[in-house]
């Protein structure tokens, strides 16, 4: 599992076009293609059916590691 990194500003990811949301499920932020959940930091695909870009999914999620905001952490 991929998570944010504990002691990144999760504010970092509007940079990458990461918008905050309230949910049912609980807030994260989303970019339409990836989904980060706050309370755990857990990066999630935001499976929305043909909504899913899979360049752009593949092109921030290099660019969030690129930028070595994520970690790789058991489940």
């Amino acid at each position: 599992m991929l998570k944010i990194i504990d002691n990144v500003d999760l504010k970092e990811l509007e940079k990458y076009q990461f918008k905050y949301k309230k949910t049912p499920i609980g807030d994260l932020y989303d970019n339409r293609n990836i989904e980060v959940i706050i309370k755990t930091r857990k990066i999630e695909n935001a499976d929305w059916g043909d909504l899913i870009d899979f360049d752009m999914y593949n092109d921030t999620l290099y660019d969030l590691i690129k930028a070595d905001l994520v970690e790789k952490v058991d489940e």
